[in-house]
């Protein structure tokens, strides 16, 4: 969960962002707090639309319990349990309440992210402390958690609140903003959650409040380890000041690393992905390729194919464009403007379409041939709306997605088609 009230002091630093902002980024996810707050399906849907977003989540599990955690998390899950406490026997019950580092992924969570293609690592420890290193040797451009515990393990940059929606924004908070804005290093952080109370010190210091702890660290302004400790050895007596060397090391110590990690996404596995959702939700085989079809479609457009699943664009709105038979890989717009180059850019009308287009459409683009021809350069916007066709073992889908324009220009080389 976190330091007491962090986030309110941090207001100041955080800033929104347009989760089109982070297009092409590599995000460490914390998975914990998404599954345990909204369950597997939501966590599905909004990993998916991560990776429809043009961003790569690298999904970090939570491993074992760290044993200065485990009477804070044993409490918490036992709260959380209480309201089935009568369905549970005694030793159930028992174990789940002394023994919460048992606590494992389960089969189901991981079958969905291999059907996604999403990139998977298990710390050993804290999945926030894992992020938060990635995110110190750039591995990562940011890590995704509502856990303010990674600001502390050395993270530089934290999305939170994310929405993973068209169009949707994130809280942004990046450790330098919260030394500008806040007046609060690292350090002092840690010592913001040694006074007020944290996971791995739960009590705090009696007679300690956020005011007076600001103030004081403000003051201090701890550099190192060896200047946070000396000056909250006063607060810590007998017992307590072994506790409170637990807690710096847990902070400041590096996790440990064993999982080659990978930073791109892997081909999207829709047998495993279709297994899972019949088991856990009861969805058919179409149900289940619909849903996952903005993942296939993006692996689609980085030009890499999907086994057992043909993908083939069907019309556009928004741009006349031709996306033709195969790839390729296409140059940027040029700088200098050619009537027939645009001629064939603009026609409409794709290749091998299906009768059900609309004359209209096809009118439209000999309008716009049209202009173009007299040396009049259309006005491309920057998306478009694309309508696909999926098929996948008899079963056939139609979705439609917005993407980017030049990632249209990238997978799909025009082609010339003679008397539109």
């Amino acid at each position: 969960m976190g330091v007491k009230g962090l986030w309110r002091i941090l207001q100041e630093a955080q800033e929104d962002v347009p989760l089109e902002q982070l297009r092409n980024s590599v995000l460490a996810l914390d998975a914990s707090g998404w599954v345990v707050n909204m369950g597997l399906r939501s966590f599905f849907y909004r990993v998916r639309n991560l990776v429809r977003a043009g961003i790569v989540p690298l999904v970090v599990l939570d491993g074992r319990v760290p044993q200065e955690k485990l009477s804070v998390v044993a409490e918490r899950r036992w709260k959380t349990l209480r309201y089935k406490a009568r369905r549970l026997s005694y030793a159930q019950r028992k174990k789940m309440h002394e023994d919460p580092c048992t606590i494992r992924p389960t089969a189901a969570l991981t079958q969905v992210l291999k059907g996604l293609g999403a990139p998977v690592i298990r710390s050993e420890g804290e999945a926030e402390k894992l992020c938060a290193w990635l995110d110190q040797r750039g591995v990562v451009d940011g890590v995704i958690s509502g856990d303010s515990d990674a600001l502390l393990y050395g993270a530089g940059t934290v999305y939170r609140q994310v929405c993973t929606r068209p169009g949707g924004v994130c809280k942004r908070i990046q450790s330098r903003d919260v030394r500008a804005w806040c007046g609060l290093s690292r350090w002092s952080l840690i010592g913001v959650a040694a006074l007020l109370g944290c996971d791995f010190l739960p009590a705090g210091v009696r007679g300690v409040g956020l005011t007076k702890a600001l103030k004081l660290l403000r003051q201090a302004d701890p550099r190192n380890k060896r200047d946070l400790r000396e000056f909250l050895k006063p607060f810590f007596q007998g017992q307590d000041r072994k506790h409170l060397n637990l807690v710096l090391d847990e902070f400041l110590t590096p996790p440990a690393l064993w999982d080659f990690v990978h930073t791109e996404m892997l081909e999207p596995d829709i047998y495993a992905f279709a297994e899972v959702t019949n088991r856990q939700w009861g969805w058919s085989p179409k149900q289940s390729l619909i849903a996952i079809a903005p993942v296939l479609i993006r692996w689609h457009l980085e030009g890499e194919e999907t086994r057992g699943v043909e993908i083939t664009p069907v019309s556009s709105k928004g741009i006349s464009t031709t996306c033709a038979e195969g790839r390729g890989l296409r140059s940027g717009k040029s700088d200098e403007f050619d009537p027939e180059e645009q001629s064939i850019r603009v026609i409409a009308k794709l290749e091998g379409e299906d009768s059900e287009k609309s004359n209209c459409h096809t009118a439209k683009a000999e309008g716009t041939l049209a202009e173009v021809e007299a040396g009049k350069e259309s006005e491309i916007p920057s998306c478009l709306t694309v309508f696909w066709r999926l098929r996948s073992h008899g079963i056939e889908v139609r979705v439609r997605t917005v993407e980017a324009l030049e990632s249209i220009l990238i997978v799909y080389a025009v082609k010339r088609i003679e008397n539109v």
